[in-house]
């Protein structure tokens, strides 16, 4: 849980991040200007470029119109190819032939925005908008850099003016769908709808599990876990080898308490990708959570190693060992990942939630909760509607605190928060009762419960 959702924050904001390739500029363009993918289309594409090019090159000196339009099939064609460079070249070419041509300077903006030149890719977006104000994709261009330059505002406006133009264009809802996935989650289902309604023929194109990967995203910050599966499932179908599928896939299971298929993900994670530290947290989280301490301190080691000094694997070995019922250990690495990372979210959580609830009375203590706690339930990177699990933990650490009143104010606008689809709704209900008889919540004692090691 702790990387998969700072990775979440990445993507939404489309920053890189050094252990998900997803959260790179290079994949959410790649999604947005989707090109098909086949070698067909391929064969296709190079013999256009072929033919193009001896139209440009002939002696005869064709028509300006003509050369217009090798200049533009033969771009698109190497588009095709993903040789950006040479499309960019033809593009130019054909907006100083051109230079009134809305479309020429569009055309450029795409092949500028893959190059990763943004400033000016934004600037030719500008100039097609001025040139063709109907025309979506100018709109849908500026937008994207508007909103990797963080102005989130008027990259939304321009994104909402792009549909506006024009209903049916499906990248302007995929864009719009994209950037709103952390933000708006409904409203981001609805678009990513909208564009699979629009694009009938998607799974032709590169990466065709990407959709139905942020519908799936948008579905768990919704609280719905079961749809949410559905739609990882088909992207796994879609595409068995994309590591993030099947880490969302072990995610979920887990969330719906079918830890044994979690098990078996997390394991595809580790197989898609072994040099990254995912699979083995999402490994040591299941085990865990089963009982299997020995293959739970197995992954530990695993991901340690892999990534001895990030706080997120500290913090998530923290939560682990918390699972454990080995609170000392437990303690011992949130604190490490505080010490590296004092924001943490997820360590905050992690920590306040050992202080608030733990059953061996030394490790409580309500005044250490309720600080941590109400630092990550005022993190400013957090919407509103994401504040159910927080406020939860927040609850909890006022009810440790002796501060009933708060928890029960907190645990009630958590379970509204969390909305009835939620799949621990009952576990949230019980805690507001507790809360409502004045009386602290404690975790569950395995030890004392009988639970297997």
């Amino acid at each position: 849980m702790f990387r998969h959702l700072i990775v979440l924050m990445a993507l939404y904001a489309n920053f890189p991040v050094t252990d998900n390739a997803w959260a790179g500029e290079e994949d959410l363009l790649d999604i947005i200007f989707q090109l098909p993918a086949s070698d067909t289309i391929t064969l296709q594409a190079q013999e256009i470029i072929k033919e193009c090019t001896s139209i440009l090159t002939d002696r005869a000196k064709p028509t300006p119109g003509i050369m217009a339009k090798a200049l533009r099939h033969r771009g698109l064609a190497y588009l095709r190819v993903r040789n950006f460079d040479a499309a960019e070249k033809d593009f130019l070419a054909l907006c100083t032939a051109r230079p009134d041509d809305g479309e020429a300077h569009c055309l450029r903006a795409s092949a500028l925005r893959l190059l990763r030149r943004r400033p000016d890719a934004m600037r030719e977006a500008e100039e097609a908008i001025r040139l063709q104000p109907r025309d979506a994709a100018g709109y849908l261009i500026l937008a994207m850099g508007l909103i990797e330059q963080r102005d989130f505002k008027n990259g939304y406006a321009l994104l909402d003016k792009a549909i506006s133009v024009d209903a049916t264009n499906a990248q302007a809802y995929l864009a719009r769908g994209l950037a709103l996935v952390q933000q708006d989650p409904l409203r981001s289902l609805t678009d990513l709808n909208r564009f699979l309604e629009l694009s009938p023929n998607y799974e032709e194109f590169e990466k065709p599990e990407l959709p139905y990967y942020f519908r799936g995203r948008a579905l768990v910050s919704l609280n719905r876990p079961n749809e949410a599966l559905g739609n990882f499932l088909m992207a796994r179908k879609l595409n068995p080898a994309n590591m993030y599928v099947a880490s969302e896939l072990a995610l979920v299971y887990a969330d719906i308490g079918k830890l044994h298929i979690a098990v078996h993900y997390a394991k595809e994670v580790i197989r898609l990708e072994p040099r990254l530290p995912n699979g083995h947290e999402l490994s040591a989280q299941s085990y865990s959570k089963l009982g299997r301490n020995k293959e739970a301190l197995e992954a530990i080691a695993k991901l340690l190693e892999l990534s001895p000094n990030d706080p997120t694997s500290l913090g998530s070995v923290g939560e682990v060992y918390l699972e454990m019922e080995n609170y000392s250990e437990a303690l011992k690495y949130l604190n490490q990942a505080l010490e590296i990372s004092p924001d943490h979210f997820w360590s905050l959580m992690g920590k306040a939630s050992l202080h608030a609830s733990c059953p061996d009375a030394k490790f409580r203590n309500g005044k250490e909760a309720v600080r941590c706690a109400t630092k990550a339930f005022e993190d400013g990177r957090l919407p509103r509607w994401g504040k159910w699990k927080p406020g939860m933990v927040l609850a909890e650490a006022h009810a440790e605190a002796g501060d009933f009143e708060e928890a029960v104010r907190l645990a009630k606008d958590a379970v509204e928060l969390a909305g009835p689809d939620f799949g621990r709704r009952d576990e949230y209900l019980q805690k507001l009762s507790l809360f409502m008889r004045k009386m602290p919540y404690r975790r569950p004692d395995r030890t004392k419960s009988g639970s297997s090691n």
